[in-house]
């Protein structure tokens, strides 16, 4: 009696482990194909050009910086910001991808400066009429 009930136990635990096991290998499947599906929506949604910049940190440790000149269905081109050098990316070497900001132009660099010269000269004069007590 004490022999089957303890066959029946460890048949039992058999059953209970193997299932789990399989569960748990589809749920890592999938939790690959939903990571790939976020890496190509984040590509696909940065577009495509010198302002679709990127940072991609790669299965493997590495990061790369560019912007995306072209996107395929299985990988895509990212192209190095100093050099302009291509690199194909297959979207299943990809660990996370970081949409960077966009380089700011000429034209916002000389308003930044003027709206920082007018700032100074408004309390430059502020300063010299309070000194000399005009109100």
């Amino acid at each position: 009696m004490l022999k089957r009930a303890l066959a029946v136990a460890v048949a039992c635990a058999v059953v209970v482990g193997s299932s789990g096991a399989r569960a748990l290998a589809s749920t890592q499947a999938e939790k690959d194909a939903e990571g790939l599906a976020k890496v190509k929506a984040k590509i696909h949604r940065a577009g495509t050009g010198e302002r679709a910049r990127v940072e991609v940190k790669m299965k493997d440790g590495r990061r790369l910086k560019g912007y995306v000149s072209e996107s395929g269905e299985d990988d895509f081109v990212l192209r190095d910001a100093r050099t302009d050098a291509p690199t194909t990316v297959a979207f299943t070497d990809v660990a996370k991808v970081s949409k960077m900001p966009p380089p700011q132009t000429k034209a916002q660099d000389v308003a930044m400066y003027v709206g920082a010269g007018l700032g100074a000269v408004i309390i430059v004069l502020c300063i010299v009429a309070a000194s000399q007590g005009i109100d």
